[in-house]
């Protein structure tokens, strides 16, 4: 559910100039993105749910967590995974403001999003010294974070800490969103947008 695809988007309007047309409207050029993203959450949900409740059947559902409040975290991290992708994603794109395209840039995201989220390895198989490291990065909070909440393999006492560093990078991510906007889209209208 959290994944998104704007950084490719806002490469190709600020590359071929349809960006004028959003810098035109009245809404802030990047909530038709968010949008358009949380409207095909419904969508995939219609292919994921009936998968995740085959598997539920087959795996052992009491691994699952049950507790209203840890149900409740699941959700709140669930979103805040989403934030941070959007976010990071929509940083990305802004890079082409400065640069003839941003695809490399969303392609190593990618890349080190895939290693230290979990998707590719569960973080505890890592190296300690690397699981650690992996609480000073983002990714951690995409991904595992909503997973472990999930696999009730966090207690909640032990989640909250989480969730806060959740939390915080999403205000570092949009900080730098905003930060990167306002200093693109004075780039972008010097060279005649």
């Amino acid at each position: 559910f959290t994944t998104v695809w704007v950084a490719w988007e806002m490469t190709e309007e600020i590359r071929s100039g349809t960006m004028n047309m959003r810098l035109l409207r009245p809404l802030h050029p990047i909530l038709p993105h968010m949008v358009s993203h949380l409207a095909s959450i419904p969508l995939r949900g219609l292919i994921v749910i009936p998968i995740a409740a085959a598997l539920l059947i087959w795996v052992e559902p009491s691994a699952l967590v049950h507790s209203p409040a840890g149900l409740a975290a699941t959700a709140l991290s669930i979103v805040g995974a989403w934030f941070i992708a959007f976010g990071i994603q929509a940083c990305v794109g802004c890079a082409a403001f400065f640069f003839q395209s941003a695809h490399i840039l969303a392609r190593l995201y990618f890349a080190l999003f895939l290693v230290f989220s979990g998707y590719i390895l569960p973080l505890q198989l890592f190296p300690s010294w690397l699981q650690t490291a992996t609480y000073y990065l983002p990714f951690r909070y995409q991904l595992a974070l909503p997973v472990d909440l999930a696999l009730a393999r966090l207690q909640l006492s032990d989640a909250l800490p989480h969730l806060v560093a959740q939390w915080v990078w999403i205000a570092i991510v949009w900080t730098a969103l905003s930060f990167m906007w306002q200093r693109g889209i004075r780039r972008y209208e010097a060279f005649g947008a």
